[in-house]
């Protein structure tokens, strides 16, 4: 009987070695390598879009000795420097350049305007120089909730003294670009 309780104490023993022996491997293998999950996720937002609603107009204008200038603010408000004046405008109201822009709501963008731009007389080579080109908002601007907003663009034309009549236009165009933020 004392052979049994020998056996069976050595059984327990190896037993337990054992269970220590598979605890202490299981723990050495957790302490090589960890591992964690990361959700992934995209959001696709609606593409940033600009419209032409309508041009930039500055009106009829008579110059005068010395020349001056013609400054249609983005506020469409109008402003004349030197010996200018405005004429007849025959149906031609002065009006501010209008754009839509549109994208995801409340998105943030910015607004690149040209430095200057050439205009130049129909059936002839003279030009006129539009510059101080402003819109509002300025630079930046911050789509509404419909995910919109109207931007305005103005400038300044510059007319020199003996400006030969005519109609005077830009053949590039009033370009205004958006990007996201």
């Amino acid at each position: 009987m004392m052979k049994n309780i020998e056996n069976r104490e050595s059984f327990l023993w190896i037993g337990f070695l054992c269970l220590i022996s598979l605890w202490a491997i299981e723990i050495c293998a957790q302490g090589k390598s960890a591992s964690a999950t990361a959700d992934v996720t995209v959001t696709i937002v609606s593409p940033i879009r600009i419209e032409k609603k309508s041009d930039l107009l500055f009106g009829d204008i008579v110059g005068g000795k010395g020349g001056g200038a013609v400054r249609v603010e983005a506020e469409n408000s109008i402003l004349l420097r030197g010996a200018v004046s405005l004429g007849p405008s025959n149906g031609k109201s002065v009006s501010t350049a209008k754009f839509l822009v549109t994208g995801s709501p409340h998105a943030t963008y910015t607004i690149v305007l040209p430095l200057s731009l050439t205009l130049t007389r129909q059936g002839g080579s003279e030009v006129l120089i539009m510059d101080e080109i402003q819109s509002k908002p300025s630079e930046t601007g911050r789509l509404s909730n419909k995910g919109e907003q109207t931007v305005t663009v103005g400038g300044t034309i510059h007319i020199e003294e003996n400006q030969p009549i005519g109609i005077y236009e830009s053949r590039e165009g009033l370009s205004v670009t958006v990007s996201y933020q």
